[in-house]
């Protein structure tokens, strides 16, 4: 020891030093979790990048749509008379519902075959899109001289407007058709533009008409805005995918005509899941009337709206699962998770402000449809639920078995609310609408919840199986 050093304070630097050593270690802990849980966190962002990216282009454009959406049923509630704003409600479910019916499957068809078609890919797409409208048109002559036999009151629309309802039926069929096929093509971002340009071209319309006739705007003037603002974003969604895809030009039927067992199935399976939901303003306006009609229509549209997100990540966890079938399940308990916060979102939200959100767009609204609106969001959580059952059903290959299972389920919808509308007026409609979806929900769940146990490297297993089964 140095003469000049003494004892204590060698025994001082020892301790410094240990000390020393002793955060170094801490702190080299620390940044290692940091780094492993930025390895994780990038590890899981590259599982999931395109899930996330394009269901988050569908939400968003679905968001911005929606939010228009509000702003165009405000202005037509504020300004226009509560029949007016009915019957509108009421032809654009019929003509929705027709052009469901037209679209033949191929629009699911397109989701997962769109990739996997390789060279053919793009004539498979124009020939949907040449096949679709035109059937769209057909079922629309075929309504219109039904409903001139069996009067159903939808004003003007179908008597001197009945050419602007058949463009309507057509372009709605287009337009649903090219937002799949751009979906299975991974290029959602288009579709969240269409949707955007369809948003503001029908609000500018609607502005307009409200503008130069007021109170005295008819049901067909109204109407004929939506189906503008739709043919104008349509037709510039396709012109520019025609100039980015040049095959779009030069239809391939023959590659059509071999996948049609494929797009009957999914044809069923889309008609029973969403014909019901589609249906439900049009069968308000049948069994009530065109103002209850007319605030229902904004009740629902708050509600679907709320359920975006969920039907956005089923949609995206099959388009995804077709060219990367590996980890199923996390998408799935993803999905489950992000509708589970979803649900605390709405139950905490609209469920003590549904009035108040009502009476944003009329005070009749409010006293007519907000407990309505109540009930509806109970039925949260089921409507996610079932539509990750209906993606895993998609994967694995049992179109067939979920068009029977949703056929039903969809059947105890209509007849339920039917016959709650009947005995309580719109709050019995939505009770028995929501105590079927429960109902569906309780039979779905263990299977969804099976597949989201399954382990991630064990996940292609669960698709294998399904395609067999």
């Amino acid at each position: 020891m140095p003469h000049w050093q003494t004892r204590p304070d060698l025994d001082r630097q020892r301790l410094a030093g240990r000390a020393k050593l002793y955060v170094a270690g801490a702190f080299g802990a620390r940044l290692d979790r940091l780094a492993a849980g930025i390895r994780s966190a990038r590890h899981a962002w590259s599982l999931h990048a395109t899930l996330l990216r394009n269901a988050a282009a569908l939400a968003t454009g679905a968001w911005a749509s929606s939010v228009f959406g509000f702003v165009y049923w405000w202005v037509a509630a504020r300004y226009l008379s509560l029949e007016t704003v009915g019957l509108t409600a009421a032809a654009i479910s019929i003509m929705s519902l027709i052009a469901l019916i037209a679209e033949l499957g191929l629009g699911p068809l397109l989701v997962a075959e769109s990739l996997s078609e390789g060279k053919e890919q793009i004539g498979l797409i124009s020939a949907a899109l040449i096949t679709a409208p035109a059937t769209a048109l057909l079922l629309g002559v075929l309504f219109i001289y039904v409903s001139k036999a069996i009067p159903v009151n939808l004003g003007g629309i179908t008597g001197s407007g009945y050419l602007l309802f058949l463009l309507g039926c057509s372009v709605t069929c287009f337009s649903t058709v090219l937002a799949c096929a751009c979906t299975g093509l991974l290029r959602s971002s288009l579709v969240m533009g269409e949707k955007f340009a369809f948003s503001l071209i029908k609000l500018t319309l609607l502005a307009l008409v409200v503008a130069q006739s007021g109170s005295a705007a008819t049901e067909t003037m109204v109407f004929a805005t939506w189906v503008g603002g739709q043919t104008a974003s349509a037709l510039a969604f396709a012109l520019y995918l025609a100039t980015t895809r040049s095959g779009l030009l030069h239809p391939r039927f023959n590659a059509l005509r071999k996948l049609i067992p494929t797009s009957l199935s999914h044809y069923v399976l889309n008609l029973v899941i969403l014909a019901p939901a589609m249906a439900m303003p049009f069968l308000v306006a049948v069994i009530l009337s065109p103002a209850v009609t007319a605030a229902f229509n904004v009740s629902w549209m708050i509600f679907r709206v709320s359920t975006l997100l969920p039907t956005a990540l089923s949609t995206m966890i099959f388009a995804v699962a077709r060219s990367d079938p590996g980890y199923c399940a996390s998408r799935v308990r993803l999905a489950l998770l992000l509708s589970a916060g979803c649900t605390i979102g709405v139950f905490l939200f609209l469920f003590p402000f549904s009035n108040v959100v009502l009476m944003i767009f009329k005070p009749e609204y409010a006293e007519i449809a907000s407990s309505s609106l109540q009930i509806l969001c109970i039925s949260y959580f089921a409507v996610a639920l079932n539509s990750v059952y209906l993606a895993l059903n998609r994967i694995g290959g049992r179109m067939l078995f979920a068009s029977l299972v949703f056929g039903i389920g969809g059947f105890a919808e209509l007849f339920f609310a039917s016959a709650g509308a009947f005995l309580g007026g719109l709050l019995g409609m939505s009770v028995g609408w929501v105590a079927a979806t429960l109902l569906q929900s309780l039979f779905m769940a263990p299977a969804v919840l099976s597949a989201a146990a399954i382990k991630p490297e064990n996940s292609t297993i669960f698709v294998a199986r399904g395609k067999n089964a």
